[in-house]
């Protein structure tokens, strides 16, 4: 019996070493690639003779990425910073949005993202349909978050009912 536990310590202890030592000899995460800092123009689409917006960010969205905001500033926005942390976002699309409190509209210009050996300077005028303080149209509202919201309140009640059951039945008498 000694022995077998023995055994099992010096397994565990070298395949601990073994896995630690790979790790170590494995090439690490490949460093970010140069960002890309974009600026350029906002406009909404249709506005005739209106003042220049000066307000909101814009904000680029990549896969699960998403880089920091900048202001817009007399229909302007400059110094937007697109550096994913890897180059596993090569050839992905590259989407803008302009952001005010929890609305976010997106731009009609988007662009695919090109790793390179530098930073790249880009000038991108952004156009929208409407402006994040825009009236939501009606059919717009995105019910299915309501949706969500209410299937987590049944699941929860549910986890809380199964969980007060199994503290208030009544054990057996052998226990």
């Amino acid at each position: 019996m000694y022995q077998n536990r023995r055994a099992i310590f010096w397994l565990v202890l070298t395949v601990g070493a073994a896995l630690t030592a790979i790790a170590a000899i494995l090439p690490q995460q490949s460093p970010p690639p140069p960002p890309a800092i974009y600026s350029g123009t906002v406009r909404i689409i249709g506005a005739l003779n209106s003042e220049p917006p000066s307000f909101g960010d814009i904000v680029a969205v990549m896969g699960e990425y998403e880089s920091d905001s900048v202001s817009v500033f007399n229909g302007t926005y400059d110094g937007l910073i697109l550096g994913p942390p890897n180059t596993s976002h090569e050839g992905q699309t590259v989407q803008f949005f302009w952001v005010e409190d929890v609305r976010r509209i997106p731009a009609s210009e988007t662009e695919i993202f090109h790793a390179t050996g530098t930073p790249q300077l880009k000038t991108l005028n952004l156009s929208f349909t409407r402006s994040p303080r825009s009236a939501v149209p009606q059919e717009s509202v995105d019910r299915s978050i309501l949706g969500k919201a209410l299937v987590g309140l049944i699941v929860i009640t549910i986890i809380v009912r199964g969980v007060f059951w199994v503290i208030t039945r009544k054990k057996p008498k052998e226990w």
